[in-house]
């Protein structure tokens, strides 16, 4: 879990950079994202101050209520338009602690960009990366899939080796769900962040 959290920051300093020209292709989106999370974070000394900065940088990028619709699946037709809410809300400062935390944690890497393989005019989009470790540890394969909102490129879900984030929420939040209710998860999710 602790190298999911770690590869989830790098991922996401690649994604949560402040939003970028309408036109921009899903890959300079990505790329001038990470670019920017990467440059903040070395002039930001304060790990306090690092969710901010993470949080000013991603949250433009990412389409956090498309996120939670999908976690929650049939759940969120089931919740309240408040519940809505506080959930999309919890659920973002969840991520971008992860995020945060992954960050000031992790040793200096190197992002290299795949070729995009898209139709020209293609509404969603896949942005393949590979994160080397400067340690010598093993390249991580880091996977951003975008849509194109009016605004631009969104994120809606990253893979972390493999390993969808929106899934691997989805089954955590289902369990909780089954068990507790979607207000104490919701509650939950609150207290933590």
């Amino acid at each position: 879990m602790k190298n999911i959290n770690q590869f989830f920051i790098l991922l996401v300093s690649l994604l949560f950079l402040t939003p970028v020209h309408a036109e921009a292709t899903a890959l300079e989106v990505v790329k001038n994202t990470s670019d920017q999370v990467i440059e903040r974070l070395k002039n930001e000394p304060d790990p306090q101050k690092v969710n901010q900065v993470v949080d000013t940088l991603i949250a433009p990028n990412f389409d956090f209520e498309k996120m939670s619709r999908w976690v929650l699946g049939k759940n969120w037709r089931k919740a309240s338009p408040e519940q809505k809410s506080r959930f999309t809300e919890a659920f973002q400062k969840l991520l971008i602690k992860t995020y945060s935390k992954a960050l000031v944690e992790s040793d200096n890497v190197e992002i290299n960009y795949l070729p995009v393989h898209a139709a020209e005019n293609s509404k969603k989009v896949t942005v393949k990366t590979e994160i080397d470790r400067k340690n010598g540890g093993p390249r991580i394969p880091i996977n951003y899939r975008l849509y194109k909102a009016d605004e631009g490129w969104k994120v809606y879900d990253v893979s972390i080796d493999g390993v969808s984030l929106v899934s691997t929420y989805r089954g955590s939040f289902n369990d909780e769900i089954k068990k507790k209710g979607l207000e104490e998860l919701i509650t939950s999710l609150e207290a933590k962040t």
